[in-house]
């Protein structure tokens, strides 16, 4: 018998060093509910010998968080469940991909199942990787023009509105792009996200009627998007969220569920409030919290029925999301803007029964701070960062060698549009991008450029919009799959140009530019570590330098349509050693080349 634990596998002989160690409350009653799933799942699964798309996807939502957090979870567990998602009627692999047993109603199906092997694949293992990129595929087909996936079905409260379903595409899609680093990928999410943000800003302007799961659920869509936690619209949802709690720490339903406090609704909200980083000493969190403990009956569920494993399955995601070392971090927080310093504050919190050893900061995998004890205090100063994203890393380890963290991005210098990407779609090529600016200030704008071969042959000027940006580009003349053009963004303020990025695209379908183009991909890492948010290059004979691209947060990057020939991949990574290596490229064919650094 085997657990599961931080994405490796471990034998149950370590347990006894760890018999003398205390696990706070939280953690202990998210260890039963995990036990509860334990049996139930595979029950029903075994019962009915089907897909049911709540029943495994929002059940392996909690195991790959319990991985991630350091929990307990049996390999036969996380197999079931995944068999569940893939192999069983209505699985990724059955006649009509993830449905539901009449095989018309998909929708709803594949963006729950997506979003499950989307967590699957980024905590736990990368097993099921083709199966979450053929539901990433299908759910393009189901996404609608202005951007929502819809559900097929009203099930209060499991599949209450298109706001749920469209949060679980994005989620899917942000994984397909980090497990692939292919920028097609960006421009269904960018949709996605400017329909939650519109979505949300709708909700937001009743937020005491607004259905407590749209929030829930339009949040944590926009968090995948890569929405900033300090950004308006998430700071006003998460707003909306926590003047919905009661008076004794329970969230309830405002339809269907009247005032009741919901041990599915408190779970549900505490996980998104977790997802936007909020830690457990926040009042909201240990409030509900405490009272999701109190609540908890001693088989691990919260009620009998069938309702019992519904609840369990939210409830239990409000409590894994207690880390085994719980971090508050006060003064910087993701999407930041760092200009020109900013100061911050770590608390860590031992919820393991040790004690709190030290805390480390990195930047781009690298050190820069170190302190002993359970307190640090930091400064960010942008003129050390490198321009535009930078990755922090916050991590807390206890006596026992057992460790919290949290990442995030902050920015800084003069760098506004980021994410770009391209898709061949609707006639077209769409030119997608995320705007850190804010709208239309100072009378700030978009630019678009395509030149090809050097010259601008297209040009197009917006008002800035902070958030999703989309630009359609059709030539008028008919592109050859010979043909490389290069679109230049521009962040104008005050008609000046304050930051342009160039990309690079072919205006082909996908499937012509596989067959005439090559690409190159591979996977960035140190050791057991995946290397995120680092810049890699592609050099030609000459020594130029032709392509570079940022990894992932999965570590991997590719370089999309290159010529055929001989190459070099190169990257130099401050504290790392430098490190470079012959490629060849041929036509239709994807040259893998992993980094080792």
């Amino acid at each position: 018998m085997k657990i599961v634990a931080l994405a490796a596998l471990a034998t149950l002989a370590s347990a006894p060093a760890l018999a003398k160690s205390r696990p706070s409350d939280g953690r202990q009653a998210a260890q039963r509910g995990l036990d509860f799933l334990a049996k139930s799942t595979p029950a029903w699964q075994k019962q009915h010998n089907c897909y049911g798309c709540h029943v495994q996807a929002v059940t392996m939502q909690a195991i790959a968080t319990a991985v991630r957090n350091d929990y307990g979870v049996r390999e036969a567990f996380i197999d079931d469940v995944l068999k569940g998602l893939t192999t069983v009627k209505g699985g990724t692999r059955s006649e009509h991909g993830l449905a539901h047993s009449n095989g018309r109603e998909q929708g709803e199906a594949k963006s729950y199942g997506g979003s499950a092997l989307a967590v699957f694949d980024q905590h736990v293992s990368d097993r099921a990787t083709d199966d979450l990129l053929s539901t990433a595929r299908a759910l393009v087909e189901h996404q609608l023009e202005n951007g929502s996936v819809p559900t097929d079905v009203a099930r209060f409260p499991v599949s209450p509105s298109t706001v749920h379903t469209t949060y679980r595409a994005v989620q899917t899609w942000r994984q397909a792009y980090a497990r692939t680093a292919d920028d097609a990928w960006r421009a269904p999410l960018r949709r996605g996200e400017a329909w939650l943000a519109t979505t949300a800003k709708q909700l937001v302007k009743a937020p005491a009627t607004a259905p407590l799961q749209d929030l829930n659920f339009a949040a944590l869509g926009l968090v995948e998007a890569g929405v900033g936690a300090s950004e308006p619209v998430l700071a006003a949802v998460a707003k909306a969220l926590r003047a919905r709690q009661r008076d004794d720490g329970a969230w309830a339903f405002t339809r269907h569920g009247g005032d009741r406090p919901s041990p599915y609704a408190t779970g549900q909200t505490l996980y998104t409030l977790r997802m936007l980083g909020v830690g457990e000493s926040d009042r909201a969190i240990a409030r509900g919290t405490k009272w999701l403990t109190k609540h908890q009956r001693k088989d691990g569920a919260w009620s009998t029925g069938g309702t019992a494993k519904a609840e369990a399955m939210w409830g239990v995601l409000g409590l894994v999301s207690i880390d085994v070392v719980g971090l508050d971090i006060a003064g910087v927080g993701d999407g930041d803007r760092i200009e020109p310093t900013r100061r911050f504050t770590v608390r860590a919190k031992d919820n393991h029964g040790s004690q709190v050893e030290k805390i480390e900061v990195f930047v781009d995998d690298v050190r820069v701070q170190v302190s002993e004890g359970d307190r640090l205090a930091g400064t960010l100063d942008a003129a050390k960062l490198a321009e535009g994203p930078n990755l922090i890393e916050v991590v807390a380890t206890n006596r026992a060698g057992k460790s919290g963290r949290r990442r995030f991005v902050v920015y800084a210098g003069d760098y506004y549009l980021t994410d770009v990407g391209s898709r061949f779609e609707d006639g077209g090529t769409s030119i997608t991008l995320r705007n850190l600016g804010a709208d239309q200030a100072e009378g700030a704008a978009v630019r678009m450029e395509i030149l090809e071969k050097g010259k601008v042959v297209h040009t197009e000027e917006r008002a800035s919009e902070r958030g999703a940006m989309r630009f359609h580009f059709a030539p008028k003349k008919t592109a050859s799959v010979d043909t490389t053009y290069r679109a230049r963004l521009s962040y104008v303020k005050k008609d000046a140009v304050v930051q342009s990025v160039e990309h690079e695209f072919v205006h082909a379908t996908a499937v012509a530019q596989r067959a005439h183009y090559g690409d190159v991909q591979g996977k960035l890492s140190s050791g057991a570590k995946s290397l995120a948010n680092t810049w890699i290059e592609l050099v030609d004979d000459s020594g130029r330098v032709v392509r570079r691209t940022r990894s992932t947060r999965s570590g991997q990057y590719r370089f999309k349509n290159v010529d055929q020939g001989s190459y070099k991949v190169r990257v130099n990574k401050r504290g790392y050693s430098d490190w470079e290596n012959d490629v060849k490229v041929e036509r239709g064919v994807e040259a893998q080349n992993d980094v080792a650094l």
